[in-house]
């Protein structure tokens, strides 16, 4: 039976032989054993190149701005699915210039988890099923794939993708059963607690690296609210109001927007718990509107629909309730 790299290096073959499409998006293998980086390919040779990967932690879906114009093959997992679909949806990418090979995804490993192992990380080998066999210098340790597998991943609603061109056989994660988990002990905590986790786990470990929106693949404004000047509508600084403005903003920003691919916490230097302030913002879209972003291309946006049946109980403040003025 062949590997899911050697059926992804199959089809990418055939898409550019057959004209399907004049460069593949994909994942090779990176310059550390748990680093894998997407990358571009636009020859049959070069498709040698690609690899199914065990850290494919950054949504290739997010260099598709840089190759407009051409007709791409994205490698697309769920959550790279649903990217591409949000994008033509915004009107940033055209759905006829973009051909989806999808791919029943087993989930990704987290690279933390992996360098906890071990001072020096030698070499990874993934089963993508069971076992994780991974080579330290002080010796080799094999894990179980569960424990080392990337919290979006384990919390992942749509391992297999909603919308593709072409579907690689292949087995995926079953749809996580408690996706809201760890937003749900955050929100079981008082009100106090609740902000003191917030300047904790985040204000006051930010640096204002940006690394968080530029690994985004929604996250495409030609000049972000942070770096307008006029107005400016939030400081450069690492002031913790600042701080705070700028992660508060671009959560509302990814409100019914966000797949949770988690590139924004890969990408985080910090290791702060980003996904927590969008997936709490997905969560409460799905409760109150029963939305998931990315599921259709034909469905309209969740913030630019209005039903006279939707919920209104947000515009109205807990305080004039229970004094009785409304």
């Amino acid at each position: 039976m062949s590997t899911l790299t050697e059926k992804i290096r199959e089809a990418a073959q055939k898409v550019l032989a057959e004209g399907l499409a004049e460069v593949v998006l994909g994942y090779t293998q990176g310059s550390l054993p748990y680093r894998n980086r997407v990358t571009a390919v636009n020859t049959p040779e070069e498709t040698s190149r690609l690899i199914w990967p065990s850290f494919g932690v950054l949504n290739p879906a997010n260099v598709l701005h840089k190759l407009k114009g051409k007709k791409v093959a994205l490698i697309s997992p769920g959550c790279v699915s649903r990217a591409v679909v949000v994008l033509c949806q915004e009107g940033q990418v055209k759905r006829d210039e973009v051909y989806l090979l999808g791919v029943p995804c087993p989930g990704m490993l987290d690279p933390s988890k992996v360098r906890d192992l071990g001072k020096k990380i030698l070499r990874v080998e993934d089963d993508f099923k069971e076992k994780v066999l991974v080579v330290t210098s002080e010796g080799e340790k094999i894990v179980a794939r569960e424990e080392l597998l990337r919290q979006n991943c384990l919390e992942c609603r749509h391992p297999t993708p909603p919308v593709y061109d072409e579907l690689l056989e292949g087995e995926a994660r079953k749809p996580s059963p408690s996706p809201y988990q760890k937003v749900e002990e955050i929100e079981a905590r008082e009100v106090s607690a609740r902000w003191q986790w917030f300047q904790e786990a985040v204000v006051s470990r930010c640096i204002r690296c940006y690394a968080c929106r530029n690994a985004c693949p929604l996250c495409y404004c030609p000049t972000c609210f942070v770096d307008d000047s006029r107005p400016q509508w939030v400081g450069k600084t690492r002031d913790p109001v600042d701080t705070a403005l700028y992660h508060l903003v671009r959560a509302y920003h990814l409100a019914g927007r966000c797949v949770d691919c988690g590139s924004c916490e890969a990408a985080c230097p910090m290791d702060i718990p980003l996904r927590l302030l969008t997936k709490k913002l997905e969560k409460e879209a799905l409760s109150a509107f029963s939305f998931e972003s990315g599921l259709d291309p034909e469905a309209p946006l969740l913030l630019t629909t209005f039903r006279e049946e939707d919920p209104e109980d947000f515009m109205i403040t807990q305080e004039l309730k229970a004094l009785g003025k409304i």
